[in-house]
């Protein structure tokens, strides 16, 4: 056996590789292109070079994929831990190898190089039987020349991928650890004399700039016709009337390069990136991230085609998504064209996290958190993979920011690496660890040009953006609302503070889609696969699941996210235009409606100007009832992506809310159990499968997992209604449990009057008590129900996140009403409710103020015991729940603890009404 089997426990980066180039698919006469889709596989649990180099593989598989999803090897999940002994930089025990074989007929170029965009995490390459390179860096290209390697028509090319290397130490980023060749493999065949590398800069002012490695042409169109016409190695034009590339006006020109018989095509923006006056600019003017992180993850693990990033993007468009965060590495190099082409503001990041070690507990040798980044034997593979990075992506336009890397300390090798960056690009280099949180202080304040952070709390973002902190640098929340299950309630209180700073630059929500694996009864996460360690459900936290449905979280998202905000005075709606580059010509629907039905419908044309305001006739005539002014904003003509009726933004306008009285069809009659609650509520015959409780208690969120335990332990899952002392109408009691004090006191008043019962529930919990989750009443009636509600709809809804919300008349059947969360948890609720109507017993429900309520198939209790929505069972009741007051769900299962103002009160009082109406 020849060559050296030995680089990837050396701390080799690149053996026998090309050079960095941009990215591109050349074409011509002479030129070929080949993809390797078709490949032969066997799968070894752990490498031995030998036997690997002999396999001669049977099983036939495609590429792109990754190895676990294909059964070979398992799945496992952890966030911050390394999957293997923290030894640096050696990474001992199994390494699991799949060998992968496939056969190349030589074509007649005259060069052929072999190019993988994307291979986890190392693999040597073998073309008949000749060790021909070696690479890691799991997330960006490389590209071999293998003409001296081809000796015959068909030439067997071998590619032997490995697990783990030593730089798997620098790819510890939160997500699945998959292996295998997940983007494209191919072979371009080249003339002898060919282009390798160019550079375009085009700037918002018209001036277009032109570096490559050969004399070669070049032309520009606009459309289709040439505009300019330039040649050399250097070459130089300034375009007049240039329509500059933005994320809401992404127009792009072509530029065609020829050279010896080769056309490479480019799509180029021109747009100028600056920091000035602490505030980030694009061409010229203040713009915002309006942003998310994008994990590469799809329902087939790493492997995605281009239209599942065109997915992505039409889903960012029509949810006001204006930017991305490559978190935390390249993406495929053919999502960033897209973004080109789509209006989309990029900030790259390298595919660089230590993250196992920044929490030095993780560690074995309790390194510091700066181990890998000071260690000088990843000094190299630190510079290779920021600047592989910048050298693949330099002419995109719509990366606008670099970033160094996630969560890897800080030390010389980022220092390193940044003036390595600097000297070759303009663009702003952004790393967010180099924040010490003992010390509050940025390190790298000469090589960062922005300061940026995780997960702080919105006061704390206030005195960061108005402090010296900063010095001379704009903020960026690289991470933020972290959106695990039902979450993101704190979005617009974020927002409230970056638009109010120039200096604050915007935001990007963990994450955009969750990481789970399909499996035969529905999604699994970690722990699902015999692991030895894992971290649960960490990794289901995005704004959409993995086949991208949308979640509520999203819902609230896009409205914060939009580009325009809406009021209303009575006679007229104002718009006002939060784009900074674009004037829009706009469509503004406007439905008035009266207890839930559409009385006025209007569809009025107009324009705003970029950053003003407009005003739009408008007078309603209402009276009774409960009227709302329903505002949509859809653009005159169809975009991009977004298809037809794409509405940027809804808000509502309460005009008129009277308190709905209700008409009793039938005598109700109730009894009081032993615990001081109804036992049986009757018009007729009981209604109810679980009588009424006195209930403190939802099935716990993902974002009360540092609080769940003392909850747990404090009795929440063992509460019971206990008796102090009851009347014939009044009940006064506590909720409490086994070997804790009571929780909750209450008082239960009970009286009928004209067939509606009045049920006086006041509260107060106790000063051990943290929080409550909830606090009102719950109980479940027989069977499934048709539900009508007056209330924040149609989606669930809490304190904290409701502002897509618009309060109106919904209905659904609560048999239909599935958890949306892979995890389950509390879900379903709606605030501001006046009025609930249980259509198919009959009975209806108002308060003397606006309540919380839901309807649904499964008890908070279900919800909380199982770990997979797939495992819920339904008995075929409804469970109702109303509350006096809800807390909010907040982002804690990453970010900062639910804020005070969004908990349920400590004491409370409410009176609710219930009656048996006729359906209406």
């Amino acid at each position: 056996m020849k060559g050296n089997f030995a680089y990837h426990e050396n701390a080799a980066v690149k053996v026998n590789a090309e050079k960095n180039r941009c990215y591109y698919i050349p074409h011509g006469e002479k030129n070929s292109f080949a993809l390797l889709e078709n490949w032969k596989f066997e799968y070894f649990e752990d490498f031995d070079a030998s036997a690997a180099v002999a396999a001669k593989p049977e099983t036939d598989i495609k590429v792109p994929c990754c190895q676990e999803m294909l059964g070979y090897g398992k799945n496992q999940y952890t966030n911050v831990r390394y999957p293997f002994p923290y030894t640096p930089p050696r990474v001992y025990g199994k390494n699991p190898c799949g060998v992968y074989v496939t056969y190349y007929r030589k074509s007649e170029s005259e060069k052929h190089y072999v190019v993988f965009e994307g291979v986890d995490s190392a693999y040597y390459l073998l073309v008949n039987g000749e060790l021909a390179g070696f690479a890691t860096v799991s997330h960006n290209t490389s590209e071999f020349d293998i003409s001296q390697y081809l000796t015959k028509k068909d030439n067997e090319i071998r590619v032997i991928v490995l697990k783990y290397n030593s730089a798997s130490y620098l790819e510890d980023q939160d997500k699945f650890r998959m292996s295998g060749i997940f983007r494209r493999a191919y072979v371009l065949g080249r003339p002898a004399d060919h282009l390798h590398d160019y550079k375009i800069s085009a700037e918002a002012d018209g001036k277009l700039v032109i570096t490559a490695d050969a004399d070669a042409e070049y032309e520009l169109y606009d459309g289709g016709k040439r505009i300019a016409s330039l040649r050399g190695k250097k070459a130089s034009a300034e375009i007049k009337a240039v329509r500059p590339w933005s994320d809401e006006e992404p127009n792009l020109y072509k530029l065609v390069i020829k050279y010896n018989g080769e056309e490479i095509e480019e799509e180029i923006g021109f747009r100028t990136v600056e920091i000035k006056d602490k505030t980030y600019l694009l061409n010229g003017k203040s713009v915002k991230f309006r942003g998310v992180n994008r994990h590469s993850f799809t329902e087939n693990g790493y492997a995605e085609t281009e239209d599942d990033m065109l997915r992505d993007i039409r889903l960012f468009k029509r949810n006001n998504i204006n930017a991305v965060r490559t978190s935390h590495y390249p993406p495929a190099p053919e999502f960033l064209r897209l973004c080109d082409r789509y209006g989309i503001l990029v900030l790259e990041e390298a595919d660089i996290e230590s993250h196992g070690c920044v929490y030095k507990n993780n560690c074995a040798d309790m390194s510091t958190v700066n181990d890998i980044a000071e260690n000088p034997v990843f000094a190299d593979h630190f510079v290779e993979r920021v600047i592989g990075m910048y050298e693949r992506d330099k002419n995109r336009a719509s990366v606008v920011m670099w970033s160094l890397g996630n969560e890897s300390g800080w030390g010389e090798n980022f220092v390193k690496t940044a003036k390595a960056l600097k000297k070759l690009d303009t663009r702003p280099v952004h790393y967010e660890n180099s924040y010490n949180h003992a010390t509050r202080e940025y390190s790298g304040m000469d090589v960062l040009d922005v300061r940026s952070r995780m997960y702080p709390w919105v006061s704390e973002t206030e005195e960061i953006v108005t402090s010296a902190t900063l010095g001379d640098r704009p903020f960026v929340l690289c991470e933020y609302t972290h959106a695990m299950g039902n979450s993101s309630g704190d979005v617009k209180d974020y927002w409230d503070v970056i638009r109010a700073h120039d200096n604050f630059a915007g935001a990007f929500v963990w994450e955009w889609c969750d990481e789970t694996i399909a499996g035969e009864k529905g999604d699994l996460y970690g722990g699902d696969f015999g692991e030895k360690m894992h971290d649960g459900n960490f990794c289901v936290d995005g704004l959409v699941t993995t086949d991208r449905k949308e979640k509520s979280s999203l819902k609230e998202v896009k409205k914060v996210y939009s580009p325009f905000e809406m009021s209303y005075d009575g006679k007229s709606v104002k718009v006002k235009s939060r784009f900074f580059y674009r004037a829009f010509n706009g469509l503004l629907n406007i439905t008035l409606k009266k207890d839930g039905t559409a009385a006025d419908k209007s569809r009025m044309p107009f324009t705003v100007k970029a950053g003003e305001t407009v005003e739009i006739p408008y007078k309603a005539n209402v009276s009774g009832g409960y009227a709302v002014l329903v505002c949509e904003i859809l653009p005159a003509e169809e975009e991009p992506l977004t298809g037809k009726d794409f509405v940027y933004d809804a808000q509502g306008f309460t005009l008129c809310d009277e308190p709905i009285a209700l008409s009793p069809e039938k005598e109700i009659s109730f009894e009081i159990g032993k615990d001081g609650n109804i036992a049986s509520l009757c018009a007729g015959e009981n209604i109810l499968a679980e009588g009424f409780k006195v209930d403190i208690f939802r099935a716990y969120l993902d974002n009360e997992r540092a609080v769940s335990g003392e909850m747990t332990e404090s009795g929440y899952l063992r509460c019971e209604n206990i008796v102090r002392s009851k009347t014939d109408n009044k009940v006064i009691g506590f909720v409490g449990a086994q070997a804790v004090g009571p929780i909750v006191e209450y008082t239960l008043g009970y009286a009928v009057k004209d067939n509606v019962l009045h049920i006086k529930f006041d509260y107060e919990y106790m000063p051990k008590i943290q929080y409550l989750l909830r606090c009102g009443l719950s109980f479940a009636v027989k069977g499934a129900q048709n539900v009508t509600f007056l209330g924040n709809g149609r989606g669930e809804s809490y304190k904290d996140k409701c502002n897509y919300a618009i309060k109106d008349y919904y209905s659904y059947n609560s048999a239909e009403e599935e958890c949306p969360y892979t995890k389950p948890q509390e879900y379903g609720s709606h605030n501001r409710t006046s009025y609930v109507k249980l259509s198919s017993c009959g009975l209806s429900i108002t308060a003397d103020k606006e309540f919380l309520f839901s309807a649904l198939p499964y008890s908070a209790l279900e919800l909380c015991e199982k770990k997979h929505d797939f495992e819920l069972v339904k008995d075929g009741n409804t469970y109702i729940h109303l509350d006096a007051d809800h807390s909010g769900v907040g982002s804690a299962s990453c970010g900062p603890a639910l804020a005070d103002k969004y908990k349920a009160e400590r004491k409370g009082s409410i009176e609710f009404k219930l009656c048996f109406e006729k359906n209406k």
